[in-house]
């Protein structure tokens, strides 16, 4: 449909573990309701609240990409690298189309950390502190606030 042509493969499909699995219809839903390009404002709200994020103190190790001279092997083990500048910038592309892709990107971050480092690790703790923060308040439309 012409609604659902404009939404990307990510944006329609729940991640594996997440919650919202099997309720696609709402989430469709959602989508539309908060789309970028109908809601320009919602893009801004959610552009604050990534440079909220890349300014906190535990989020230093989570805003640039991750090179070989700091975590040997770290790109022949995550296959999917994120962090905060990357999503900044796809964030000032327009690449995407709603809060949820955002949102979806950050728990990659967090994911690839402790895939990395182990759930248990100081910095994979940060790590889980910051990408809450952001996603909660990138979703539930809050301030960022680490708690």
């Amino acid at each position: 449909s012409a609604s659902t042509s404009r939404l990307s493969a990510w944006e329609l499909e729940a991640l594996e573990g997440d919650d919202r699995k099997g309720k696609g219809s709402s989430r469709k839903a959602a989508a539309s309701d908060e789309s970028f390009s109908a809601r320009p404002e919602r893009a801004a709200e959610v552009k604050a609240v990534v440079n909220a994020a890349m300014r906190h103190e535990l989020a230093v190790f989570l805003i640039s990409a991750v090179t070989p001279d700091v975590a040997p092997g770290y790109d022949e083990s995550i296959p999917v690298p994120m962090y905060f500048e990357l999503i900044k910038a796809r964030l000032n592309r327009s690449y995407y189309r709603q809060a949820q892709a955002v949102a979806d990107d950050v728990r990659i971050i967090y994911r690839n950390c402790v895939e990395y480092n182990g759930a248990d690790s100081p910095i994979s703790q940060n790590c889980k502190a910051v990408t809450d923060a952001t996603r909660t308040a990138i979703l539930k439309r809050t301030s960022f606030q680490v708690k």
